[in-house]
């Protein structure tokens, strides 16, 4: 490996691990002013979230020298939203990030992630004390902690951007064969670059906030024919990666659980095309 490489990969992940050990710091601090004021709590670790994604977005641009191309249309300013990305590496959660910067709402994503994420520094605890929806791939214990996040959004009228991965993991070649032998007995489209999303949490979520959603927003990640590694982009080895992203009013989404699956698989096929150009 070229020595300036493998220097930039190590200065950007001792950059990245610095500012997520200070972000748990001042968010354990932020414990002391829970019981007084639960308002202040939460804007003290949306400032806190907000910070280090910013960093990380600065890290891209400036250490690693990464660019990230968006086409498709514009995010609109102060609306809580889901978003729906393909799931293909660690650095899809860059791009996400990068991609609520612009709108002002790096301390305001939610993340759903695997429950034992929150008992680990770093990310786990970041995403924990910002009310991230931890799963433990069980719908029928899932369902009452998802239930009571969003209830809590709800009651304390909380800025969200939720980020939902409806394939449910990372792709690879045995996941994407079973996910299309799954799709064949059931008579749904069978997708090849893609993994077919999961309904269940997108359909809970829509259902749960419609009435403090705006919007929903289809985000494909499309890095080519190399699917980069969190490494290479710390090391500078990821050029450019280029994101589309569709805005759909929440008032153009169906109510019906079944037809918010189809909606749902519907945008699938369509990331499915654009990432087989």
């Amino acid at each position: 490996m070229n020595p300036i490489t493998l220097i930039r990969g190590i200065l950007s992940a001792l950059f990245m691990a610095f500012f997520l050990l200070l972000t748990n710091i001042f968010q354990v601090l932020s414990l002391v002013v829970l019981p007084f004021s639960p308002s202040l709590f939460r804007r003290w670790n949306r400032f806190a979230v907000g910070c280090w994604a910013k960093s990380t977005v600065i890290m891209m641009k400036h250490t690693s020298g990464t660019e990230v191309l968006f086409e498709g249309d514009l995010i609109t300013q102060g609306e809580n939203a889901i978003v729906l990305p393909n799931h293909q590496s660690m650095v899809d959660i860059m791009m996400t990030v990068k991609l609520a910067e612009s709108p002002g709402r790096l301390g305001d994503i939610k993340q759903f992630a695997k429950d034992i994420i929150k008992w680990f520094p770093g990310i786990g605890w970041g995403m924990f004390f910002v009310d991230g929806i931890f799963l433990k791939r069980d719908w029928n214990r899932d369902a009452g902690t998802i239930f009571k996040t969003f209830e809590r959004l709800r009651n304390h009228k909380m800025p969200f951007w939720i980020i939902n991965y409806p394939e449910g993991t990372r792709l690879t070649l045995k996941k994407l064969k079973s996910s299309q032998e799954y799709a064949r007995l059931k008579g749904l489209p069978i997708l090849s670059q893609v993994l077919l999303p999961r309904p269940k949490g997108f359909s809970a979520t829509l259902m749960a906030l419609r009435s403090e959603l705006q919007a929903v927003y289809d985000m494909t990640i499309i890095y080519g024919k190399h699917t980069p590694s969190l490494w290479e982009l710390l090391s500078g080895q990821v050029r450019s990666v280029r994101v589309h992203v569709k805005r759909y009013p929440i008032t153009s989404l169906p109510s019906d659980e079944a037809a918010i699956q189809s909606w749902l698989i519907e945008r699938f096929v369509e990331k499915d095309k654009r990432l087989d150009l």
